[in-house]
């Protein structure tokens, strides 16, 4: 096999552990949504903390980091591998969202994020593995280009694994970002 072949079969082998599939019809919003004003500020049930008074978290396990959006979908996910000549893109319910890990034959760990079909015997509306030991840190703020909330999944050369745009009149910003700053260091969870 030569190396060029070599180097198109681990991009494409990374975008396949990033994939996301969303082709069924969105499900209605979460009841606890935040809601917005006539005067287009959005409320919620609690207040955040300013960032300067906010906990600060310095580590967390991959499947805490995307706990913590949950709350502000829909989310749409970005898988962009460089050199590769795709971006694949989704958008989900990220409210609906489950997490199971399983570690492969291979002896990789994924963390699987999905929305299970509307019935047992229906494909996932979306699905996303994610290698938890590849994942080493993520980054949290305002995209420059959208001006929306944007969090991205790190490798360890700094290099973007995943993209996740939470909804815009969310209250990310206030409320994920305030509490653990533009930067969090991922480690792998501790086994029970």
């Amino acid at each position: 096999m030569s190396t060029k072949s070599m180097g198109l079969g681990k991009i494409f082998t990374a975008l396949a552990l990033a994939t996301a599939a969303s082709f069924a019809p969105q499900r209605s919003r979460a009841p606890s949504a935040p809601q917005r004003s006539r005067t287009g500020a959005v409320s919620s049930p609690t207040t955040a903390k300013s960032p300067s008074t906010a906990l600060r978290a310095t580590s967390m396990s991959l499947e805490e980091f995307l706990s913590h959006i949950v709350p502000h979908g829909p989310v749409r996910s970005i898988c962009m591998v460089p050199g590769a000549a795709a971006i694949m893109e989704a958008t989900s319910d990220s409210w609906l969202w489950t997490f199971s890990e399983k570690t492969m034959p291979s002896g990789k760990t994924l963390l699987t994020t999905k929305v299970p079909g509307e019935t047992a015997d229906d494909p996932p509306e979306f699905e996303l593995h994610l290698d938890v030991d590849a994942a080493k840190s993520a980054t949290l703020g305002v995209s420059p280009k959208t001006g929306g909330p944007i969090a991205r999944i790190l490798g360890a050369d700094g290099a973007p694994l995943l993209t996740l745009l939470p909804a815009k009149d969310s209250a990310f910003v206030e409320k994920v970002v305030g509490k653990f700053g533009e930067e969090v260091t991922l480690e792998r969870a501790a086994a029970e």
